[in-house]
């Protein structure tokens, strides 16, 4: 049987193994768009507000594995202990964590957590960083994006939405 010491590292790889295309994809989507944001607010803000843009643009890079941590920690800590074991699955395109499933309401708890993580991140990160509010507000729409995925035809929204629909029925 699986130690909880091990299911951590195994979520961590998990994560990795689902995430890491779409951080690719991400880098070389947001590159030009950042370093032409990083380059600006260094001229009108100067350098230390430059270093907090790039920041969070890493940041948002890396919001997918944010993002599927965040399920495969909220299984580990929810799962019975045979079954804290999670497998990361991932394309261009997108990322999944594939777990056994809980209880209907852990499962939606798990399935909202992965966006709601994301988001958060972005919006801690622009409240703590020194960024500007024209250049921080936009960027945590960005974050925001994630929160898509809630939606009923997305894989975690199925997940959240199918529950709340037996709850309310």
């Amino acid at each position: 049987m699986i130690q909880r010491r091990e299911a951590w590292w195994a979520s961590v790889v998990a994560a990795h193994h689902a995430s890491w295309r779409l951080v690719l994809v991400l880098c070389a989507i947001t590159a030009v768009p950042a370093l032409v944001t990083v380059a600006l607010s260094e001229v009108i803000f100067g350098a230390a507000t430059a270093g907090s843009v790039a920041l969070i643009f890493a940041l948002f890079t890396l919001s997918p594995f944010v993002h599927e941590f965040s399920h495969a920690v909220a299984h580990l800590l929810i799962a019975a202990e045979g079954r804290a074991v999670v497998v990361g699955v991932g394309a261009w395109s997108s990322a999944r964590i594939v777990r056994w499933r809980t209880m209907p309401e852990s499962d939606a708890f798990i399935a909202a957590i992965g966006p709601v993580a994301a988001t958060a991140s972005g919006l801690i990160g622009t409240a703590v960083l020194p960024v500007p509010f024209v250049i921080g507000y936009p960027m945590t729409l960005l974050f925001g994006l994630h929160i898509l995925s809630l939606h009923p035809s997305a894989t975690d929204g199925r997940d959240v939405w199918s529950v709340l629909k037996e709850a309310h029925a």
